[in-house]
């Protein structure tokens, strides 16, 4: 299996539920405290890169 096949199976089973809630997740605390650690970090500076650990068999970034 390769990494493009397994994001394709990943992504397949996402879904939203409710996209009428979705503006409301600005304001959510646990939000915040993730768009600050982003704007600290300059996370978006550069794409993440997600790699597969084979030994491992989970994801890591």
């Amino acid at each position: 299996m390769t990494l493009d096949t397994t994001i394709q199976k990943l992504t397949c089973h996402l879904s939203i539920d409710d996209p009428s809630r979705l503006p409301a997740r600005a304001e959510m605390p646990h939000h915040q405290a993730i768009a600050n650690a982003i704007r600290e970090e300059d996370l978006l500076r550069a794409p993440l890169k997600y790699l597969v650990l084979e030994d491992m068999g989970f994801w890591k970034r």
